[in-house]
């Protein structure tokens, strides 16, 4: 099989925008134990959600010809890790066209991204390597990674629990949350000021149980960054989203370390509809990343 790889910028990967959205039509992530699943729809330009994340975003395409049948992201991000700041290397976005899975792509992909870091100045100027892979019938994407597949110098830093409520569900939360445990080593893997963001036009699900777009809110704020506990801000977010529309599906994450949270969360009914593992590796591909050594991990799941 002919397969070969192309690093591009934003601006260059735009031109295979259209064989890129038709790749992740194909490309299904389950919702909840209900057996529900999405699609992903990046908007216009493609390289958009990612360029606006981060200092700046590479993409390798694997290529047929001229034919995209595969790709990843690569995101100079940064972030705050146990109190200090650094940049962080975010791969997102994985994908295969599904007659190319199982072919050893992935692998290929890697070493050849390891030997742009080595020779390319443009692919360096990060601390440490991280990705978020979400849980199906708990596995992931890691299953492939086998062998001297260098996929396996990473490890997992966290597992988090995603959530999906309506504005109903919180703004009727009962009792008070009980208060973060005296952590002091946190990775804040994104943070921002704003209680709710919206991806729409950048990053839009569709369901596969209706085919409908699914309007999705996400709650951004981490653990640490409220300015009260974890039930008066759920109540605030819920509150100002019900005041733009009710007739969303509000989304946060939590590190499922933080287990009085969660039961406190359950006591409330409201219990995760996915999963989501968080691995590192850090640059010099020895040690330990700094996000393994964080008491707990939170990533926006607006950015998952």
């Amino acid at each position: 099989m002919d397969i070969h790889f192309k690093l591009l910028d934003g601006v260059a990967t735009q031109a295979y925008a259209k064989q890129l959205q038709n790749i992740e039509q194909s490309m299904r992530y389950p919702l909840s134990e209900a057996g529900d699943h999405f699609t992903i729809v990046h908007g216009t330009p493609y390289h958009g959600f990612f360029s606006a994340m981060g200092k700046k975003a590479l993409f390798i395409l694997a290529m047929q010809g001229e034919s995209v049948v595969g790709s990843i992201a690569a995101v100079w991000k940064p972030v705050t890790v146990n109190n200090q700041t650094c940049t962080a290397l975010y791969l997102a976005d994985l994908k295969l066209a599904e007659q190319y899975r199982g072919k050893k792509i992935i692998h290929r992909m890697i070493w050849f991204a390891l030997k742009n870091w080595l020779t390319d100045a443009n692919c360096r100027g990060w601390d440490f390597v991280f990705f978020a892979a979400m849980k199906r019938n708990n596995d992931d994407v890691t299953r492939s990674f086998s062998a001297f597949h260098p996929g396996r110098l990473v490890k997992v830093a966290s597992t988090l629990d995603i959530y999906f409520c309506s504005c109903k569900e919180l703004l009727s939360l009962g009792n008070r949350s009980p208060l973060l445990p005296s952590l002091h080593r946190v990775a804040c893997l994104s943070q921002t000021d704003s209680n709710i963001k919206n991806n729409s036009g950048t990053k839009d699900f569709n369901l596969q149980s209706t085919g409908e777009p699914w309007q999705l809110i996400h709650l951004p704020i981490p653990p640490g960054y409220w300015s009260n506990p974890l039930d008066s801000y759920l109540r605030q977010a819920a509150h100002e989203q019900s005041l733009i529309s009710e007739s969303v599906t509000l989304c946060f994450s939590l590190d499922s370390r933080l287990t009085e949270l969660k039961r406190w969360l359950i006591a409330n009914n409201i219990k995760p509809g996915a999963t989501c593992s968080i691995y590192s590796c850090p640059n010099t591909l020895l040690g330990v990343s700094p996000i393994n050594k964080s008491d707990f991990v939170h990533l926006d799941t607006s950015q998952i």
